[in-house]
């Protein structure tokens, strides 16, 4: 099939969703209108489109030429005054980029993502450890300390003193723990003398170790995270090149028009819900409470993470999850006056769709987006998934990562209040949403990168079954909004404007 067939299969298809039908001369033009794009900048302009033929006053559901042509003239007209002050991406816009060995950024804007190599489970391992020892030399705190490569231990005679190592944790065999860099891998011994700093220290993460080398093992005596960097020090050596999603070619955060209209704007606000569970009633009373409440101050967006049913992975959770939203279609049709403006963003769980816990996870089957074909402000993304709020940049993560962490970690803090920041601290430092071993989270490697914190987003919504939290690191907000339904039906809403996070709940008991 060539080009401009599957670009005509694309068109005709996404315009069928929405119920439209275009006339041969209507397809044609838009064909010619969008042949010079690329993928993501097609899906943008065909989704203007129809956001356009919504707002016409058709007879019928069938666009001819003349139609056509006048909306989008209107859509690229109003481009820069009308775009919406929020947009999802989903990680298939992500752009594939790496590390080279001399620390420069390269992009493979060539490359389709369904082209799979050999080695991309290797290259994706390499490039976590490199992302994080990249930032070694740009460090403060490390100026005047002497790293050493593992590959110069190897050899070497027993130390007379501290040395150095950074390198990832792992697991090989029994309970001996290594630690690997791109040179080599060695043992380590970790003992009651060893000093933990603040942080979750766990497999799969990269990390300093300070110690004694004796000739066959390290043996450690203070292990800590490597400082992260700001999303703003992080741009100062890889420039304001757009890496984060979407179809503009620069960051968010360095766009002067996105600054000044940020400037004007306020009151925008997202509503942030975990685990909403829409096959028990109890959960879609909850939700209609919630309705109800925030239909005076409609909020720019709700956004909804799964699981969405509270027996995933059955043989009827799919039907038991189709139903729960035909319910929760008919509430938002109730209050659709209400919330015309108001965004609905359904990001899944690791268990809705009957797939495997592998990351990234598509959206929704369609299946079970049927019950909202009718409402157009619905929106059904990856996870994790990215959005833009003016010039802020939110990355929506569903997983349970306080559990898999602490379940995966040689030592996790005693002090469970400062929980947050710490969770915070080790997500911040990896760069990486979940730096993991493959065996305990299993990812699409082609597609790593989308799992990438580099630079550090405005928000990162750690959507977890962890009681609700919030914290900070390097001015990278990280919040929990805790599950929806299991004591309280607890949730968070963040003010744009003030960068601020309200946690809330529902108490049906009232």
């Amino acid at each position: 099939m060539s080009d401009r067939d599957r670009l005509k299969k694309s068109i005709t298809n996404t315009f069928k969703i929405h119920a439209f039908t275009l006339k041969k001369e209507a397809l044609e033009f838009a064909v010619d209108k969008l042949e010079e794009f690329d993928k993501d900048k097609r899906q943008y302009w065909i989704k203007r489109f129809v956001e356009g033929l919504r707002k016409e006053n058709l007879n019928g559901n069938v666009v001819d030429l003349d139609t056509l042509t006048n909306v989008a003239f209107s859509v690229s007209k109003s481009k820069n005054e009308n775009v919406p002050i929020l947009n999802v991406f989903n990680v298939s816009s992500v752009p594939r980029w790496d590390l080279a060995p001399d620390g420069e950024m390269v992009l493979h804007g060539g490359k389709t993502r369904e082209e799979l190599e050999v080695d991309d489970a290797t290259m994706a391992l390499r490039q976590r450890l490199m992302l994080v020892q990249g930032r070694v030399s740009r460090t403060r705190e490390l100026e005047g300390c002497t790293i050493s490569p593992i590959d110069s231990l190897i050899t070497a005679a027993p130390s007379q003193g501290t040395i150095i190592v950074i390198g990832v944790l792992v697991k090989i065999k029994n309970d001996q723990y290594h630690i690997e860099d791109l040179t080599g891998c060695i043992p380590i011994e970790i003992n009651e003398q060893t000093t933990f700093h603040a942080g979750i220290f766990h497999l799969g993460s990269v990390m300093i170790f300070e110690g004694e080398w004796d000739g066959r093992v390290l043996i450690v005596s203070a292990i800590a995270l490597l400082p992260s960097h700001s999303a703003d020090q992080t741009r100062t050596y890889m420039g304001t090149a757009n890496i984060f999603g979407g179809t503009e070619r620069i960051a968010f955060r360095s766009c002067p028009k996105l600054s000044s209209r940020a400037a004007r704007l306020s009151h925008s606000s997202l509503v942030i819900l975990s685990d909403v569970n829409v096959d028990k009633h109890e959960t879609r009373r909850a939700l209609y409470l919630l309705l109800d409440g925030f239909s005076s101050c409609p909020p720019t967006a709700f956004i909804l993470c799964g699981n969405f049913c509270s027996r995933p992975l059955q043989m009827d959770s799919n039907q038991l999850v189709e139903k729960g939203f035909t319910q929760l279609a008919k509430m938002m049709k109730q209050f659709s006056s209400a919330y015309s403006n108001t965004q609905f963003i359904f990001v899944p769980g690791l268990e809705d769709g009957g797939l495997s816990h592998i990351l990234p996870r598509p959206p929704l089957p369609l299946q079970l987006q049927k019950p909202f074909s009718s409402i157009k402000n619905c929106v059904f993304t990856s996870n994790p998934a990215r959005m833009q709020l003016l010039n802020q940049e939110i990355v929506v993560f569903r997983h349970d990562t306080v559990e898999r962490l602490c379940k995966n970690a040689i030592h996790v803090p005693e002090n469970l209040e400062n929980l947050a920041n710490d969770v915070a601290r080790s997500i911040t430092s990896n760069a990486h949403l979940c730096p993991l071993p493959p065996s305990v989270q299993p990812v699409v490697w082609s597609m790593d990168c989308a799992l990438r914190l580099h630079p550090l987003p405005d928000l990162l919504i750690m959507a977890d079954r962890f009681e609700s939290y919030q914290g900070e690191q390097k001015g990278c907000i990280l919040a929990n909004p805790g599950p929806f339904g299991r004591l309280q039906y607890h949730f968070q809403v963040y003010y744009g404007d003030s960068r601020k996070i309200d946690p809330s709940s529902i108490d049906l008991s009232t």
